[in-house]
């Protein structure tokens, strides 16, 4: 996590010398394919430079001639837009480009931190972290309902494991749905290996697929993001766990739930309540435990401001597991 500013603008840099990269071969093609424009262009770079000698020379006539100069370069500039459409070209084709038309690509826009300075910070960390390797494996399309259990109804929901997964896919699919439009935040609670991180992870590809800043942390790497922050003054860290579209907070309660912790992490889901910043959160432990563990506070906070949804069944962890040698087995044969 160390020097995110520092990879960031070389981001931007990178980018920037593949756009002017790509300008100098599409002026490359032009100039061979319509040899004029070349002509047009050098005509107009000397008028520039004879506006900048008539203005060191101070005529009498400096004013007239100036304007000369410009209204023969916009016609210069006319005629070239003209070759360029008449040969099949867009107007802009010899133009650089920018990924980001607001700060054109600087990171910065008004002195202040562009949008996509966030987009960018959040694709690096995510680069950095294990998460891109578990959205390969986690989506909508890839869950398999065959791995939850159909006959034992759980005590307390009248459900099967299927059913209730049935019912959080439903869920899912409609947060994602609807993100632009709600203020949602969901806090996903049951035993180990009964889907949540699935679940949350699937969430967290199809919201990025559609251009939302999603930053995904477990609750240990979140301890660690704290220290850094505090410690180390990490602005650039700080703004994107309290500004990125949606924070996936994975895993609480398995971290060493220090006094820190219990300030910091409520203190971090406080905040972004406050600022209307979603959050998706799972752990193992209901809100009783989540009262005793951390705080009266975080639980109601929990309680009163995100949907809660149940997952309950056995380890998938082992049924993947028997499905794996099961495959094994029948290669040996």
């Amino acid at each position: 996590m160390n020097n995110l500013h520092s990879k960031v603008m070389a981001r931007y840099e990178a980018i920037r010398k593949e756009e002017e990269t790509r300008q100098k071969e599409r002026k490359a093609e032009i100039y061979q394919r319509i040899p004029l424009i070349a002509e047009l262009e050098t005509q107009m770079s000397l008028n520039s430079l004879n506006v900048a000698r008539v203005h060191l020379r101070d005529q009498d006539n400096a004013d007239r001639e100036i304007a000369r100069l410009k209204e023969e370069n916009l016609n210069l500039r006319q005629n070239k837009m003209e070759l360029l459409v008449s040969n099949g070209y867009p107007m802009d084709y010899m133009d650089l480009k920018h990924h980001c038309r607001k700060c054109n690509d600087s990171g910065f826009f008004q002195g202040r931190k562009c949008t996509c300075y966030n987009n960018l910070l959040a694709e690096i960390v995510y680069e950095e972290s294990d998460f891109h390797e578990m959205l390969n494996d986690n989506s909508f399309e890839t869950f398999d309902e065959s791995l939850f259990d159909a006959t034992t109804v759980h005590a307390g929901s009248n459900k099967t494991a299927r059913q209730q997964m049935r019912e959080n896919l439903e869920i899912a699919r409609t947060y994602v749905r609807d993100f632009p439009i709600h203020l949602d935040n969901l806090y996903f609670y049951g035993p180990s290996g009964t889907g949540k991180t699935f679940l949350a992870t699937s969430i967290a590809k199809a919201l990025l697929q559609e251009g939302q800043v999603v930053v995904y942390r477990t609750a240990s790497q979140l301890m660690e993001d704290i220290k850094d922050i505090k410690f180390r003054d990490n602005k650039e860290l700080e703004q994107l766990l309290t500004d990125s579209d949606l924070l996936i907070l994975d895993d609480l309660g398995t971290e060493m739930v220090t006094d820190l912790a219990k300030t910091e992490v409520f203190n971090l889901i406080n905040l972004r309540l406050l600022h209307k910043k979603k959050m998706l959160i799972s752990s193992n432990l209901s809100l009783g435990s989540i009262r005793d563990k951390y705080s009266e506070r975080l639980s109601s906070r929990i309680a009163g401001e995100f949907i809660l949804v149940a997952f309950f069944g056995d380890d998938l962890r082992n049924a993947k597991g028997q499905r794996k040698i099961l495959r094994f087995r029948r290669r040996m044969k």
